[in-house]
């Protein structure tokens, strides 16, 4: 694979990112995490109409672009950088990818054209992403079916309209439901990180729709999972640079003995360590994007090495940025906390590094 960019990719990145820094800055970021749902509607809608990128990668027959998760990972990439909060990952990327395999043009022709979101309701008490460790129940109700049961860790559940839910039929099979948001009851969850809102959701009798082929629910549910990790890696080396750059900047005028502390040998080799970093990081995310698109053989382990090193790399760039900020880095007035609390969030997204790596060691028989 080539690992530069093509012309048309670093131009996504260029028009997104001058997009979202005069429409998301850090004070409309501010006002986003205080806001009722976290979701600034105006903004969302620009995407749409504006840049078009909501149906990024949603099949051209369904009225989407049909881009590649390259194109997906340079876009979250730049929403990294921002900390922007929307549900572009949980809708535009994870949902539109399980819809996509599924083959379902109503939801995907919705999410193309903006007039919903659609988020992913899998994991249930013990905190397990997989299929296997699904309980809610689906249940036949005249032609169609009704879903009980309890979900955690559901991405932007209070501006979703449909949630795609995971649930046993009567036969045991894991299947993939869609089910309206009104029939759900939404409990949203106080965690560390302020700018990405998850919640508890629930379902009692829920009417629902079956999405695709109910023997194939954990395939869709799998390929999605690791699409996920593929492209929250890519965000999270754009967070990562944000860092980086953050701490640079902070370098170049924080004086110390006469001098900026650019100066000071001890710090460079720091900021050098956080892009030695970052640049590894970037690689394997990349590679993984790539191979998702191709659907190269085990490229759902390259997204999971993916999610492992960006993981790794976000958390050593916001702790690094945080301290080299010295002690403006730990108050509210500088952003500093903001990305610190968005690495810790993203490692535990979709399956910890901890847990990915044991999952890659079992896979190689380690």
């Amino acid at each position: 694979m080539d690992f530069d960019l093509t012309e048309d990719q670093n131009e996504l990145a260029k028009v997104l990112r001058s997009f979202l820094e005069r429409r998301a800055p850090e004070s409309e970021v501010r006002k986003v995490i205080d806001s009722a749902d976290g979701l600034d509607a105006d903004v969302w809608a620009q995407l749409g109409d504006q840049l078009g990128i909501l149906g990024l990668l949603v099949p051209e027959e369904h009225d989407g672009l049909g881009l590649t998760l390259v194109e997906a990972g340079v876009v979250l990439e730049e929403m990294g950088r921002r900390l922007y909060a929307s549900p572009f990952l949980s809708s535009s990327v994870i949902a539109a990818s399980a819809l996509a395999v599924a083959g379902d043009s109503e939801l995907l022709s919705a999410i193309a054209d903006g007039s919903a979101t659609v988020s992913l309701a899998t994991v249930e008490s013990g905190g397990d992403w997989g299929a296997s460790a699904v309980e809610a129940r689906a249940t036949r109700q005249g032609d169609g079916w009704a879903v009980d049961g309890q979900k955690h860790y559901v991405l932007d559940a209070e501006t979703a309209d449909v949630f795609l839910v995971s649930a046993r039929t009567d036969s045991g099979e894991v299947a993939l439901f869609a089910v309206d948001a009104a029939a759900a009851e939404v409990r949203a969850v106080k965690t560390l990180d302020l700018t990405r809102r998850l919640a508890q959701v629930g379902f009692a009798g829920a009417p629902a729709r079956l999405v695709g082929d109910a023997a194939r629910g954990a395939d869709y549910i799998g390929e999605a999972l690791a699409i996920g990790w593929a492209t929250l890696a890519a965000e999270q080396v754009g967070a990562a640079r944000q860092c980086l750059e953050s701490a640079v900047a902070y370098a170049n005028v924080r004086e110390q003995f006469g001098q900026t502390i650019a100066h000071f040998q001890a710090v460079q080799h720091r900021l050098a360590d956080i892009l030695v970093e970052i640049e590894a990081a970037w690689s394997a995310v990349y590679f993984a994007l790539w191979a998702g698109s191709e659907r190269i053989d085990g490229w759902q382990e390259h997204a999971r090495l993916a999610k492992v090193v960006a993981s790794d790399a976000l958390n050593f760039a916001a702790a690094e940025s945080l301290h080299l900020h010295g002690g403006n880095g730990f108050t509210w007035e500088f952003p500093e906390h903001l990305y610190f609390r968005r690495a810790r969030s993203s490692d535990l997204l979709f399956g910890s590094a901890a847990w990915h790596r044991a999952q890659l060691a079992t896979s190689l028989g380690v």
